[in-house]
Formats: C-alpha cells, sequence, structure tokens
C-alpha cells in the first residue's frame, strides 16, 4: 500500500484512518503565522456514508485505500435484503442489506450494479445512473392538460413512485436517473 502525506489529500483521493477507508471530498492547506502547516478536509467515510470535518498535520501519514469493484446481477429481493450474483458466475449468491445499496428501488432483475470491497468486504452497490423501466400504473391524461406542463405521479415496475410529464403513460417505457431518482426521457420499448 502506498502512503500518503498531509499534502496528497486531494479531492477524489481515497485513504484510511484506522481501517475505515474515507474519501477526499474538499481540502484547503493552511499556515498561521508559527504553526506548522496543516490541511483542512471534508470527508466521507466510505462504509457509513458520513461527512466529516477533518484537521491533519505534516507529521501525519496515511495508508491508500484499496477498492475493488467487481459487476454483479441483480437477482431479488425479500424484505430488506437483496440477492445478487457475480458476473459470470450464478452459482455463487450474494446477500447484502438494501442500506448499502444506493436507490434499491430501481432495481430490477438482471440489473448490472457496481460492488464496492473494502478488504474483501462487500461495503456499498451502486446502480446504473439511468435505468429504463415500464410504467405500471399511470393516472390517464386529460385532454388539454399535457401542453401546459405539470407533473403527475406514476407507479414503476419496481414499485417506485416517481413523478413524470402528463403526457407519460401506462405501458410507456421511461428513463430515470437512479442518484436523483428523478424522470429523464421517454425511452423506446424494446
Amino acid at each position: 500500500m502506498a502512503k500518503l502525506g498531509y499534502t496528497d489529500l486531494k479531492p477524489r483521493v481515497l485513504f484510511v484512518i484506522d481501517k475505515t477507508p474515507y474519501e477526499v471530498i474538499d481540502s484547503q492547506i493552511s499556515k498561521k503565522s508559527r504553526q506548522k502547516a496543516s490541511v483542512q478536509t471534508r470527508i466521507k467515510n466510505l462504509i457509513t456514508g458520513n461527512i466529516i470535518e477533518k484537521n491533519f498535520s505534516a507529521s501525519e501519514y496515511f495508508d491508500q485505500a484499496e477498492i475493488e469493484k467487481e459487476t454483479l446481477i441483480y437477482i431479488y429481493s425479500k424484505g430488506n435484503q437483496c440477492v445478487f450474483h457475480k458476473e459470470g458466475d450464478k452459482s455463487k449468491r450474494i446477500t447484502v442489506d438494501t442500506s448499502i445499496i444506493s436507490s434499491p428501488l430501481f432495481l430490477k432483475e438482471n440489473t448490472e450494479v457496481t460492488g464496492m470491497y473494502f478488504d474483501e468486504k462487500l461495503f456499498s452497490v451502486y446502480p446504473p445512473i439511468k435505468v429504463n423501466l415500464v410504467v405500471k400504473d399511470a393516472p390517464p391524461s386529460i385532454k388539454g392538460n399535457t401542453a401546459v406542463g405539470g407533473s403527475k405521479k406514476v407507479v414503476l415496475e419496481t414499485g417506485a413512485i416517481v413523478d413524470t410529464p402528463m403526457f407519460i403513460n401506462t405501458g410507456d417505457v421511461v428513463c430515470i436517473n437512479t442518484q436523483n431518482g428523478e424522470y429523464v426521457e421517454r425511452a423506446k420499448k424494446n
């Protein structure tokens, strides 16, 4: 593992404190009159997602975090658990709590996701940024109200409820941004 000094703590750098991986969100070197230089940072705990502010001095050194990524395939959910298998190996199933999954409501069968590992332990699962889902239930559009704009709530095939434009109907395929849960566009049916 590479050693990092306080000047290496720049945005997007991954490092380890007390056997926990962190990502630098923001950093700024500061030096006050007779004091030694230090770096003021905002860092994100990659396991819990908590963001903290912390200062580091010139005498501190850190190990660079080695994060491994692996493609996983979503199979199904049961309660607050989701089941995946590794890409190319359907025999070995991985069950994880939905708390480590970013946007679990937008997962459908056979969706490829990215699993993030630290010390061979799966700590986070990220779905693709955009997914296409079928609208399972949508209130009807009244003639004339689609030209003005506005939105309505629809239910997707995964059970997620999102706001869409008035012209979206039951059976349409919509593209959803999984990072913010918002409608992007109407997609073409396969």
